[in-house]
Formats: C-alpha cells, structure tokens, sequence
C-alpha cells in the first residue's frame, strides 16, 4: 500500500468500526469493501462487522494478520490457529463469511484472493476472509499473469425464461397485484427495473423495511415502507385482497412481514424473484420462484408482458386515489405542530428531510432513531436510505457512515443514531477529523435505550432496568475531538444546524435532545395503541 498511489488507507480507531466502514463503503460504492486486522484481538473486533455484512449480503473482503507458520501450536503471542489454547481465526470468520481461508505460501495468494472476490461478488453477494501470516506476509510475490476480471468473476445477470412466462400469465388472470421489493434492489439498476415495472405496468409497490431506499418514494405508485414501523398505506395495500404478489430480492423476515402475517398472503399466488434459490419459498409458498438478478428479471417480465399484451393493472390516477385513501404516515401534522419541552423525533425528521438535498444519503442506527426515520424520513432517491438490520448492530450507521461518505465523495451523508448507539464507535470521529471526511452525525439524545426502555415499560410492567444512564454532552465531546458540535434544544433548529454541517463540509455531530416519552409507531409489537 505504501508504494501504490492509486489506493487509500484510513487508520481506524478500532477494528469493529473499519468493518463498519468497509461495510458502508461498499453499500454506496456497490462494489467490494476493504478491512483489515492484526492477528488475536483485532482479529475479533473485526468479527462484528464482518457478520453484518453476512446479514446483509453486503460484499466485504476482510484480511487479518497471522503469527509466523514456524511458530503454529507453540503459544506465540496473539496465536489464532486454532492450535491448543489458541484463538481459531479461520474458522471463527468460516460461520459468517461465504469464503475463509488461511494463506500458506505467496504462491496461493493470487488465487485465494481472486477465490475470495469472486464468491464475494458472485450470486448473493457476502463478506469473506483471509488470514496471512506474518512471514508469508514479508515473501515476494512471483510475477503472474494478470486475470481481468471477467476471467474469473461470473455475471450475476441471470434469469429463468420459463419463470418468466409463467409469472406474466399468471398476472394476466389477476387484477389486484402489488409488488415488494427487499434489500436485494438497493442498486442504481434495480431502483431503475422497479420504476420502469412498475411504471409500464401501473402496479403499486412497497419495500421492505430493509429495502427502504430502493426507490423514491415520492414516486406515485410508491405506499412505503411494510412492517414493524411501516406506513398504513402499505399495510392496508397488502391487505386489500392482493391476488398476485411479486416479492423481488426480499426474505420475508420477521419485522417486514409483521412476523408473518398471513394476512399479506395473495389470493392466487406468489410470484418470488430472488438470486438465492434458498430464499425461494422459505417462508411462504410461491406459485413462480424464479432464480435470477431481480433487476434483470423485472426487466424481462417487462419484455414478456409486451410480447403478451398485458394491460396495466392500474392508472396513475387510481395509485394516486388509493394512496390518498390508505394514508401516509400515523399523526404526523399533530407532532410536528406540538409544543413541548423536548423535540419530537416525527419532527426531527421532517426538518431533516427539509434541509438535505435529493441525493443525500441517510443511513440508520439500531433501535428507536431507525424506527423514527423508517416511518418518518421520506427517501428520495435510489439508495438514499440504509441500514444494518439483517444482524441489528448497535453503532452501525455510526461507523458505516464513514465509509459511506468516502465512497459517496460530495453527496452527503448522514448517520441517525441513538445516542447508546453512537457512543459505541463515536471514536471514529476522529477518524472522520484526520482525513476531513464530512459526514454528519444525527443524535437522538434522551439518554436511554429507547427500544430496550420501552419494551420494559409496556410488555414488562414498567419493570425498568439496565436501559437508562447519565445524559452525555455529545456535542461538546465532538468538538474536543476536532470535529464541529452543535446541540439543539428547541424545534425549528434541526433544519439549522444540518444546513449548517451541509454548508462547513466537515465532520459534525448535531445532538438532539428529544422527547423521552415518545414512542415509535409500532403498536403491535409493543402492545400500545399508536
């Protein structure tokens, strides 16, 4: 790295938050993500990442350092062999990577890291892992032949022609169909399949919570997000007798599904596309499964309703009434317009919304501060909304924004965050300082973990415990690490302070200090009326 201009390295305040990084980096850049770790602890810290990446088939390449092989079972220092009483590295990363392997010798490094690559990048994308040991480490490496990519990376542009005639004639028999797209159609090419389907085909669409940002959802034929936090556009459209579902890169997982209701279930069939033929089918029964790229597979479903002469199912005018009657978000005027002490987080995010461009991108935590920004921030663009929810990773959005914004160059981005979520990785703050990396960091401050406290108070009886601790002065600390801190403590200064942070282009966390007593808009889970 030392001699090769063309690429960066970022030092890291801890090994968990460049997973993170990497993690961030590669959602954005939507290509390959970059980490590194020494042998033992580092090794480790490293794990955390590296699983929410495997939980949301995110591709990240993850290397770690090894003691030298003449000293494997004799208990060097930091040994993670898996020999005797020492740490297993390999097989540590083998439950949560799609690849992990130990580097013997130079010679097997350029076909284990192309190995690697190519099960990161292939079919559902993944993290994977290699362990090199210090004295291979300082090897020369023989000079090979150059593979291009194509020589060793398959195409993930596939898609079953037969599945697609069938699918195409079943929703020529139906009239009431709807469409949800998952996490597998964040790419720019599958927010561009899904517009252009549901476009040509007038066909209303929702996302998962997980795969909130696949499309702007100011479109006319967007209801939201379903779920936990959902919008009751998208769960009165799914449950308005739905004949044909199409299910596009979406697992069904529990909070998306509102733990499998089947209520959601279409009348005559489920049309589920998926690059992984294990999602097919697992948790509710298909009438077409179709293994293939979901962009790729919307885009030839579009070609073979052509070629069948398919009407469209519904017109702009009908989305726009049916979106008017089904409703947009729970109470949002009555809290945007209340007066308290605190700032509500329905108006955080209002003014949020208001003060970030079209293209910014925003990235949420773990806990309440997602569940707010789920239901409350409007995407407006493709890609424009991310999270860490496949493995629920407390500071996620606080460390992934990083590498978010490195990849993203001068389109902002902007990590929610609860303040227990944020002190978690706010070290890599400084990290953000050293290398001017301007991202802005979003705190919901009321010094509690939201979720966890209001999980105690209304499904255990208000038996509180081990949820709330001592408000913390972020905005002050930011500053003592070299970054700009701005505390706000009324309403009407959220929209401030972010054009403000938009404006100084440097690292900025702008705390919040919210309401403590409200409560997201999920009734069901917390047995609370909304």
């Amino acid at each position: 790295l030392y001699d090769r201009d063309n690429l960066s390295f970022i030092l890291v305040r801890d090994e968990e938050g460049g997973s993170l990084m990497a993690n961030g980096y590669a959602r954005v850049a939507e290509t390959l993500g970059v980490c590194c770790g020494t042998t033992g602890g580092g090794t480790t810290k490293l794990v955390t990442g590296v699983a929410s990446a495997y939980m949301d088939s995110v591709p990240l390449l993850a290397m770690t350092g090894q003691i030298e092989t003449s000293k494997f079972g004799r208990g060097a220092f930091q040994e993670s062999t898996a020999e005797g009483r020492s740490l297993d590295a390999v097989g540590l990363f083998k439950g949560h990577t799609k690849y992990s392997s130990l580097v013997f010798q130079p010679t097997t490094m350029a076909r284990k890291a192309r190995k690697a690559i190519r099960a990161a990048l292939s079919g559902r994308p993944g993290p994977v892992h290699l362990n090199i040991p210090f004295d291979v480490q300082n090897e020369p490496l023989e000079k090979e032949r150059q593979y291009p990519q194509q020589a060793y990376r398959p195409s993930n542009d596939l898609f079953d022609r037969d599945g697609v005639k069938k699918a195409v004639k079943l929703l020529s028999k139906s009239e009431k169909v709807a469409l949800i797209a998952g996490a597998g159609m964040l790419s720019q090419k599958g927010g561009l399949a899904i517009k252009a389907f549901a476009t040509e085909l007038g066909i209303p669409v929702v996302t998962s919570l997980k795969g909130k940002g696949a499309i702007d959802e100011r479109l006319p034929f967007c209801f939201g997000c379903h779920g936990l936090v959902g919008t009751p556009a998208a769960h009165r459209l799914l449950r308005s007798g739905i004949e044909v579902l199409i299910a596009c890169g979406t697992s069904f997982n529990e909070f998306s599904t509102d733990a499998w209701d089947n209520a959601i279930s279409p009348s005559k069939g489920l049309i589920q596309i998926d690059i992984d033929s294990e999602e097919i089918g697992k948790n509710h029964p298909v009438e077409v499964g179709i293994v293939g790229d979901g962009a790729r597979v919307l885009t030839e479903l579009i070609f073979e309703a052509r070629r069948q002469k398919l009407d469209k199912k519904y017109s702009l005018k009908q989305l726009n009434t049916l979106k008017s009657l089904y409703g947009g978000m729970f109470h949002l005027p009555d809290k945007i317009a209340a007066t308290c002490n605190h700032i509500l987080p329905q108006r955080v995010m209002a003014e949020l919304r208001e003060a970030l461009p079209d293209n910014a991108i925003v990235i949420g935590d773990s806990g309440n501060n997602c569940a707010f920004a789920l239901h409350y921030f409007p995407c407006h663009r493709t890609g424009g909304f991310l999270t860490g929810m496949g493995l629920g990773t407390m500071g996620y959005a606080a460390g992934a924004a990083v590498g978010a914004q490195v990849a993203a160059g001068t389109t902002p981005v902007v990590a929610i965050c609860g303040d227990g979520a944020f002190v978690m990785h706010m070290n890599e703050v400084a990290t953000a300082v050293q290398y001017q990396i301007p991202v802005i960091w979003l705190v919901l401050n009321d010094a509690r973990l939201g979720m966890v406290y209001c999980a105690q108070k209304f499904k255990m009886n208000n038996r509180i415990i081990g949820s709330t601790y001592s408000q913390l002065p972020l905005a002050k600390l930011a500053r003592d690490m070299g970054a700009m801190g701005i505390s706000v403590k009324s309403p009407g200064r959220v929209k401030q302070a972010v054009r403000k942070a938009l404006r100084a282009k440097e690292p900025t966390v702008i705390e919040v200090l919210i309401d403590r007593n409200e409560v997201p808009p999920m009734a069901a889970r917390l047995g609370k009326a909304s």
